[in-house]
């Protein structure tokens, strides 16, 4: 198509206007114009390793560390030896330990194809790991402040014993016994002929009546309980024996009554005082380790080891009672 003189005279005024300005040269800049107003603040940012610090200190979790070390629940061959064995890990194995407290799992025996369960249990794939810091403090490093070492539960613990009928709140310091309570507590007797928990109402209104162990010879069995390593309390009588439940009642002339500590004072007071040789602290050892008792002022007398009315006498009274 051809262009006549004035659509050509067009196209040139446009070739101009489109190169004219790069061969423009700049000016000068003007002047400055008034200042804008401040944007808003952000939020400051966390200083990582100040942070860190607040915790990983000589004088703190450091510390921890190395009193853990003297911890029985440190050893680790308990966490080796159930790996695995969803009935036993809620205690031994720190993914067991945390599984059944966020699920809260019940203490309660269901009848499942004809035979009692004990619901107490982990699944399989929480069956294992040492117990460690995260056991008792699982939202560590998380927030990285102080509430990450908020206890990993502290929520009244039903007895697996009385197959959850009767439940242990510890009330005092929080609560934060009732989280050692969730271990420390007897495991459950069962009637081998019924495969449920022992009746131990029935046991109290009958004490002459027959009480069948693990291995029945047969239904009309005369076999009566004989605990054994592996079916009687299993190491959990502090917790109860603390609170003062799950025993089997006896009637007798005396009514039941029950220790002061129960209501004024905590697991912690006296397992995790100042750090006196190898007991104290995040040892949660007690042995031998009286400033705890006299650290919470509950006391008008010193307890000492000579001390005859509040130690010697209480204590050998306690020892005649387990040496039955």
């Amino acid at each position: 198509m051809k262009l006549n003189n004035f659509s050509k005279l067009l196209l040139s005024a446009f070739v101009v206007m489109c190169i004219a300005p790069s061969c423009v040269k700049e000016g000068p800049m003007g002047l400055t114009g008034p200042a804008g107003a401040n944007g808003k603040d952000g939020t400051n940012g966390t200083d990582a390793n100040q942070t860190c610090k607040v915790c990983h200190a000589s004088g703190k979790v450091d510390l921890i560390s190395t009193q853990f070390q003297f911890s029985k629940h440190e050893y680790g061959e308990a966490a080796f030896e159930e790996a695995g064995n969803t009935g036993c890990t809620p205690c031994h194995a720190q993914e067991a330990f945390k599984y059944m407290a966020e699920k809260n799992i019940p203490a309660t025996f269901s009848l499942v194809n004809g035979k009692y369960v004990n619901d107490y249990a982990t699944i399989a794939s929480a069956a294992y790991g040492e117990i460690g810091c995260s056991t008792c403090h699982s939202d560590l490093h998380t927030t990285y402040g102080t509430a990450d070492l908020a206890f990993t539960t502290v929520k009244p613990v039903p007895m697996t014993m009385w197959g959850g009928t009767k439940v242990i709140d510890l009330k005092a310091d929080g609560g934060k016994s009732n989280l050692c309570v969730k271990c420390h507590q007897p495991r459950p007797f069962v009637n081998a002929l019924t495969t449920n928990v022992q009746d131990y109402v029935a046991i109290a209104a009958d004490p002459a009546g027959i009480m069948y162990d693990g291995t029945p010879e047969s239904p009309n069995t005369t076999d009566k309980v004989r605990p054994s390593y592996r079916m009687h309390t299993h190491y959990g009588t502090a917790g109860a024996v603390y609170a003062g439940m799950g025993g089997v009642e006896f009637a007798g002339t005396l009514p039941y009554t029950n220790s002061k500590h129960t209501e004024v004072a905590s697991c912690m007071d006296c397992h995790m005082g100042a750090m006196v040789g190898r007991a104290g602290g995040h040892t949660f050892t007690a042995k031998g380790n009286l400033t705890t008792c006299n650290a919470t002022g509950c006391h008008s007398t010193a307890i000492t080891a000579t001390n005859t009315t509040l130690w010697l006498n209480r204590r050998n009274e306690v020892l005649d009672i387990t040496d039955l």
